[in-house]
Parts: C-alpha cells; sequence; structure tokens
C-alpha cells in the first residue's frame, strides 16, 4: 500500500483500558459503519504498514475504539499513538456514498442561515417525501423540514446543524 493509492483516515489519539486498544479519531463528515475493513494502515518511518483489526467499536462520532492483533497490552498500544492511519482508496467511495441518517440528528442543535440558535431536535416525523425536524423552540415544538437541500453545514464536533429555514416557521 503506498500513499498514492490510499487516504488519510484519521490518527491515533489515546489508549483505552489496558488490553491493547486505542481510540481512533476519524477525518469523516459523518457516521459510518467500518466493518468494511479488515485492516488499516499506519504511517510509521514514512511507510505505510498494514495492522488487522480484531475489534472495531464506535464511542462517539468522530472516535472509535479499535483493538490490532498482536496489540495486546497498553505498553504495545501507546507505541502507536499520534500515528496517521490511512485506508485504501477502494473503501473511500464506500464510506462516502453512505447515506447522513436523519435520525442521527436527535439532539443537534438547529442554527439558521445567519447563525441563529432555534432549538435542540428532539424528533423526527418520518414523512414520505416530507420528514420533518421536531424542534424545542423556547419551550414549544416547531416543526422545521428536514430537506438535504435546506442543510447549510454540519458541525459534528459541537452537534450542530446549520439549516437555511424557510420565512417565519421560527417566528413568535
Amino acid at each position: 500500500m503506498t500513499k498514492e493509492n490510499s487516504s488519510l483516515f484519521g490518527r491515533l489519539t489515546k489508549t483505552h483500558g489496558y488490553q491493547g486498544k486505542i481510540v481512533l479519531k476519524a477525518n469523516l463528515s459523518e457516521k459510518v459503519e467500518i466493518e468494511i475493513m479488515e485492516s488499516l494502515f499506519l504511517k510509521i518511518e514514512g511507510i505505510l504498514v498494514p495492522f488487522f483489526i480484531e475489534e472495531f467499536s464506535e464511542t462517539s462520532f468522530p472516535f472509535y475504539i479499535i483493538k490490532f492483533e498482536n496489540i495486546d497490552d497498553d505498553t504495545s498500544a501507546r507505541e502507536l499513538l499520534g500515528r496517521d492511519v490511512y485506508i485504501p482508496d477502494k473503501y473511500i467511495s464506500q464510506i462516502a456514498s453512505r447515506q447522513i441518517k436523519l435520525k442521527d440528528f436527535i439532539a443537534f442543535s438547529i442554527k439558521d442561515q445567519h447563525g441563529h440558535l432555534i432549538g435542540e431536535v428532539v424528533d423526527l416525523l418520518e414523512i414520505p417525501g416530507n420528514s420533518l425536524f421536531v424542534v424545542d423552540f423556547n419551550g414549544r415544538e416547531i416543526l422545521i423540514p428536514a430537506q438535504n437541500q435546506l442543510i447549510i453545514d454540519i458541525n459534528w464536533d459541537d452537534n450542530i446543524l446549520i439549516i437555511s429555514i424557510p420565512d417565519g416557521i421560527a417566528d413568535m
């Protein structure tokens, strides 16, 4: 594997427990299932070295707990901290093609296109062709269209969804 046919996936940030598990912070803009991969490549002395995955689970997006084969203790795991993690490009399209699920935005804060805080998503009404976010707006529930074309930006780190809000929806 070379850097030419792979992409930076994330970085190993800290150990998790004492059995060789490591926290991976992924460079992803959306949650995805990662079980499609059997190995990841760590950059060691300028070379991408394969490490086979024994366990892989999500903690809180974009953090994952990973256990590599033959890394069975805290000391071995610590030697890998700070390493960049690469994946083969063939997996990039599989990851990128996964759809964001609207339910992933429950508990996100909603801001409008001007940066004003509207409220928090408390539920989702799934109506074919016209799903709606149920948003707590100053103690009352309002409905905001949950349509891809209205989403301006997603801040996964702070759980903020910036949406182009149609006029009149959030009027007091």
